[in-house]
C-alpha cells in the first residue's frame, strides 16, 4: 500500500507524516534529519507487513532517481544519506494548532490488521522536535 506523506527513522522508530501539500511534511523531516534522523522516503511512502510488523520505505514503484531524495520547498529536490526501511511505529497528522485537542485519546489507524497509534499535530510549532520525541515515548509501541 502507498500512501501520501514523509517517513523518518528516529531512535529505532519509524514515524510516518501525513498532510496535504505545502503542510510540512518535508519540513518537519528535514528539521528532524538535522538532528540524526533518517530519511526513509519523502512524497510516497510504501507500508507493507511483514510477518506482526509493518514497514515504510520508498515506494517499489516510485521513481528510483528520487529515492533517496527530499524536497526542501523554495531550494529544491536534494539527495541525501537515507535509510531503506524501518517499522512504522508512529503516525502524526499534520493539522493546524487550532484543530488539536488539548489532551487527546489516543487513536489508531490499522493496516493489514495491525493498528499504529496516530496523533493529530502542528509541524510549525516551535517546540515541534521535542514533541515528536515525547511522542514516541509516549506512544509508540517500540519504545
Amino acid at each position: 500500500m502507498t500512501v501520501s506523506g514523509t517517513a523518518v527513522a528516529l531512535h529505532h522508530v519509524g514515524v510516518l507524516f501525513r498532510g496535504p501539500a505545502g503542510s510540512g511534511k518535508s519540513d518537519l523531516a528535514l528539521r528532524l534529519i538535522d538532528q540524526g534522523a533518517k530519511l526513509i522516503a519523502d512524497d510516497l511512502v510504501q507500508i507493507s507487513r511483514q510477518n506482526q510488523d509493518l514497514y515504510v520505505t520508498y515506494p517499489e514503484m516510485g521513481d528510483p532517481k528520487l529515492k533517496g531524495c527530499i524536497e526542501i520547498r523554495g531550494i529544491g529536490i536534494v539527495s541525501m544519506n537515507f535509510q531503506e526501511k524501518i517499522s512504522l511505529n508512529l503516525i502524526l497528522d499534520l493539522t493546524e494548532r487550532d484543530l488539536i485537542v488539548r489532551l487527546p485519546q489516543i487513536t489508531y489507524d490499522v493496516f493489514f490488521n495491525i493498528s499504529v497509534p496516530k496523533i493529530f499535530f502542528d509541524p510549525f510549532a516551535s517546540s515541534a522536535i521535542s514533541k515528536i520525541h515525547w511522542a514516541i515515548k509516549l506512544f509508540s509501541k517500540k519504545l
